[in-house]
């Protein structure tokens, strides 16, 4: 990769995979509420790919499932896939951990974050 393209890459990367501030996330017994960001997620919880809009605004297919006390999120778009998996914790902690996948990037990112509820 050229010292300019790698720039590039680095500045796009980095607007992509901003780390999530805070998040909400309700479950009913068929769909998943999450807020990410400022993006609204209405998901059904059998695994189907839905349409959605994307983290970065485009056009994405979304799904979610739970196994166990573990939330996974696929949204597969034009630019690539990201996967996030939010592992809840008995003392009401969060730990998020995010892959991003694209044919863009050299290698995987992935990066994993713990939460707190606020009071």
């Amino acid at each position: 990769m050229s010292i300019l393209t790698r720039g590039i890459a680095r500045k796009r990367l980095h607007q992509s995979t901003e780390p999530i501030h805070r998040f909400q996330v309700h479950v009913e017994p068929d769909l998943v509420l999450l807020r990410l960001y400022k993006h609204d997620f209405a998901l059904p919880l059998d695994g189907r790919a839905v349409p959605a809009r994307g983290l970065d605004g485009n056009q994405v297919k979304a799904s979610m499932h739970i196994r166990g006390d573990t939330l996974y999120q696929k949204l597969e778009g034009s630019q690539g896939t990201r996967y996030h998996e939010f592992h809840f914790r008995e003392d009401g902690s969060v730990s998020v951990w995010t892959r991003i996948e694209s044919e863009h990037l050299p290698t995987r990112v992935s990066y994993n974050l713990q939460y707190h509820r606020t009071p």
